[in-house]
This record gives structure tokens, sequence and C-alpha cells, in this order.
């Protein structure tokens, strides 16, 4: 029996420690020339510096052609992804003094760098007021791109939710008007002009056309698309307090459970996005522990002692089965689903002795593609090969 927390991220529904069946992956470190040969598309990431900015890099999927794509001096540039067609990459750039915060797009190679919109991230006494949220999503045909920022609620206005829509050159900002009943959740594009969003009493897809909404679960809680979008992988809250992982399909609604998460012992506070690799196979579930004080004591009769292990455990999409394939929940899948990449910390308790890692789900050996370093938050390209 393997103990997993399950927590989410900040502003959002808190979920539970909950006992999963699986198997540890036992990795096996290897290199790069030795692997059979690696899925294309090129991996951006950032490279913390010793002033505290934060710049993103790229390189192919081997380790190779590390090119430095941002160079702000005192900037944290940061949570790079990728349009569909690997012309672009889209981040948030957070000033010097913290104070504002802007999401910004910028052509693979770093050039033709824009500004989509800033905001004053903190009011005058420093605190919190406002943030982008990490669900920043292009259209199929990478024209458009979904992004969310909140308002924090103050002493004189209420929380507020924005959901915006911008061309990919950055014109034609506009407002989404149903995403002000937004809950934090994710945000997908399906490719016939559809939405799918997570709202407080459920999932819906919503047109961009006509804004015609359709509710297609009632459930609330994390999700993702298929490939072929035509399943959604659903980890919700059961009666009384359980949770559980199903597919669904979004036409019928007919569902296929795949794991039941068991009853819920402790609360925790953070959890990364669901997700689905991109041949359809896995589902994964990042996990990252935090706690305001030292862990709390094993309960009598806990199967194994009380442990913390962050990671990213997957799921298999059509059967029982789990494991846990990367020590950081924070990991991307490769464009055809047989890796992720993520940052794996050499030693645990330095974040700044951390390489860019792949790591198989065939095979869970390990290939580090950088030195360690200051190196977090990978995200891999699509296989642009094949446009």
């Amino acid at each position: 029996m393997l103990r997993l927390m399950l927590p989410r991220r900040r502003a959002l529904l808190t979920l539970l420690i909950v006992a999963v069946s699986g198997l540890a992956a036992a990795f096996v470190w290897g290199k790069a020339d030795a692997q059979a040969p690696l899925p294309a598309g090129k991996i951006a990431y950032v490279v913390t510096e010793q002033d505290g900015s934060g710049q993103i890099w790229t390189m192919d999927s081997d380790g190779s052609n590390k090119v430095k794509l941002t160079s702000d001096a005192g900037v944290l540039n940061y949570y790079p992804s990728w349009s569909p067609d690997g012309l672009q990459i889209v981040f948030l750039s957070r000033s010097p003094d913290g104070r504002t915060e802007s999401l910004q797009l910028m052509d693979a190679d770093g050039g033709n760098r824009i500004t989509v919109e800033t905001i004053e991230r903190l009011d005058e006494a420093g605190n919190e007021v406002r943030f982008f949220a990490n669900t920043d999503t292009f259209s199929p045909d990478s024209r458009r791109l979904v992004y969310v920022v909140y308002a924090l609620p103050t002493k004189t206005a209420p929380a507020e939710t924005r959901m915006m829509l911008v061309n990919r050159n950055g014109a034609a900002r506009r407002e989404i008007p149903q995403g002000a009943a937004y809950d934090g959740n994710q945000v997908f594009w399906m490719s016939d002009n559809r939405l799918i969003i997570g709202f407080p009493d459920g999932i819906y897809t919503l047109n961009l056309v006509d804004g015609t909404e359709t509710r297609v679960s009632e459930d609330v809680g994390w999700f993702a698309i298929s490939p072929d979008e035509a399943r959604l992988a659903l980890f919700y809250y059961t009666d009384p307090d359980g949770l559980a992982l199903d597919t669904m399909s979004i036409n019928t609604g007919a569902r296929q459970p795949i794991i039941a998460l068991g009853e819920p012992l402790r609360t925790v506070a953070v959890q990364y996005p669901v997700s689905w690799s991109p041949d359809g196979a896995w589902i994964g579930i990042g996990v990252l522990y935090e706690y305001e004080a030292k862990p709390p004591a094993p309960d009598p009769g806990d199967p194994l002692p009380f442990t913390t292990t962050d990671g990213f455990y997957v799921f298999a999409a059509e059967q029982m089965g789990a494991f846990r394939l990367a020590s950081d929940p924070y990991a991307s899948w490769s464009p055809d689903g047989r890796f992720v990449v993520y940052a794996e910390a050499q030693q645990p308790d330095d974040p700044c002795t951390s390489v860019i890692a792949i790591v198989s789900t065939e095979d869970d050996t390990l290939v580090s593609l950088t030195d360690p370093g200051c190196n977090f938050q990978p995200a891999w390209g699509p296989d642009t090969s094949v446009r």
C-alpha cells in the first residue's frame, strides 16, 4: 500500500491525503546517448540566477542546443508553455520589486516578445491582491489564447475573476463574460471552437461563437480532456468524504472507474493539475506536500509509517494501476506520451542542485539533460516535424 497526499494549489478546493494501491518506481540513471531515440520537440525551462531573476531557456529533447531566450535583470520569468504549433511560448514575468506581473508571448527563438496584459500584483502594503491563474491555454490552431486573472477580496471590493481571450499577436483582447463564475479549475480548448471549464456547480462546455453553455458533469474537482476530446478524466469528491478518479464520455456521460482513493486521513493544501498523456494511455496527477508545522504522527493502524513523498503520479487510463513516475510534481509529457520531463533535485534540501531530466513510462530510466543548478518548470513542446 502506497500512501499519498493529493493537495490542491492555493485558492482552490482543498484535497485530502488518501490511500492508493500502486508501485513505487525504481529509477535508474542513464545517459541520453545510451537510450533509444527520444521524442522530438524542444523543452523550455526556467533557470534562476544569482540576482534572483528567472530566465527562460530551451534545448532539444536530448539536452543539446541549449539557448537562453530571456535576459531580464532582476525579473522573474516563469511558467513557460508552448503553442500547439511550437512557434510561440507563453509565460509570466514578474517585476524586480514583485509589484507588477505580466503575461507575455514570444517566438520559440525569443524574438517578437509581446506583453498581453500587466496587472498590479501587490497593494501599497505589499499584500498580494491579483495574480494570473496558471491556466493559460492556446486554441488547437494556435491562433488564440485564453487566460485568467484573479483579484482577491479586499476591505473595499469583493473577489473578482476575469477570463480573457486574445489573438496570438496580442490583438483583439476581450473578456469572456461566463468566465466570471470560473472556480479556479482547469480550462481546455476543444477543436470545435468550444472551451471546457470548471465552474462551482460542475464542468461545462462553452461555445465561443454563440455563448451556449452545456453542463457535462455535476462533479466539482480536477479534470483533464483526452487527446481525442471524447472523454474527461475526473478527479472528484465522493460521498461522504472520499475521492475517486474516473473517465467519462463527454457525449454520453458514461463512466469508467479508474481508481478509488480510499478514506481521507488528513487535510493538505496544494495540488498541481491533472493531465492526460498525448497518447491517451496515462492520466497524471502532481502531488506536493505543504505544512505550516511538522507533519502529524502516524494514525494507529496505518498500513505504512507516515511519509511525505512529492511527485508526479500516473494512473493507467484503461485499467487499474498507479505508480510514482517522477519526484517533482511539476512535470510535462513528451509529444508521444512515452516520457515526462521534470526537475530532479540531487540534494533534497537544495533546489539549486536540480537537473532537468526525462523518465520513460516504459522502463523507468532517468536521463539527465542539464548539469545541476537552479533549473525548474520544464515544458515539453510539440513535435514540429509532423506539421
